[in-house]
């Protein structure tokens, strides 16, 4: 196994050809030369590890493509066992809302926004909004969507402060950077407010019925 040369003292990647690591830290050969050395015990069992986790995922992403919806979630629970991730979940959860077993699905996107923060959640409220929909509770899903809305906002607002504040470059390209954000943000946000019509319009027919 080769492993990529990298510094003992701060991990960070050493060009090939160096012997001086950005921290400070020096070597007694060339990058070239550390990239062939042996790999410990540990790297060794760590990269078994990450095989064994890259097999899970695909046999579970090929599962979910066939429809076998539940036969997945075994697969994303071993996942979960091997290194615990808020992913995991999510993607435990999709697979109970495909299956129509939309409380099981509620439960475990609840469970990973546990381990998901910031503008990495928005995506997890989208999903608890569409399966409270199909849970026919449309107040609380548009509640979830307009979490999703708030952070975006949030998100976009305080990168184009940041753009602004640091004028890294020049005007033009701070200029382009504001932009890119503002356009990224009103694509995201376009998409929550489809879905919050969507909501108010399924529980004006609900309400209709009655």
């Amino acid at each position: 196994m080769i492993i990529m040369p990298t510094c003992p003292n701060c991990g960070s990647y050493i060009s090939p050809g160096t012997n001086v690591c950005s921290c400070g830290t020096t070597f007694g050969g060339s990058s070239e030369e550390i990239k062939e050395r042996k790999p410990t015990e540990f790297e060794i069992q760590q990269e078994e590890k990450r095989k064994i986790r890259q097999g899970y995922w695909k046999k579970a992403k090929n599962l979910m493509e066939e429809g076998r919806y539940l036969e997945a979630i075994k697969y994303y629970d071993k996942l979960f066992e091997m290194s615990p991730s808020g992913y995991h979940l999510k993607a435990k959860a999709e697979a109970y809302y495909y299956a129509g077993m939309y409380e099981e699905a509620f439960h475990f996107f609840k469970e990973s926004l546990k381990h998901i923060k910031g503008i990495d959640s928005y995506p997890i409220h989208v999903w608890i909004g569409d399966t409270l929909n199909e849970l026919k509770r449309f107040d609380d899903a548009i509640n979830f969507y307009e979490r999703a809305e708030d952070i975006i906002n949030k998100k976009y607002e305080s990168s184009v402060n940041f753009f602004k504040r640091e004028r890294w470059d020049g005007y033009e390209r701070m200029e382009r950077a504001c932009a890119h954000a503002l356009e990224e943000k009103n694509e995201r946000i376009s998409g929550v407010e489809k879905r919050i019509e969507y909501s108010k319009k399924l529980k004006d027919e609900a309400a209709s019925k009655e």
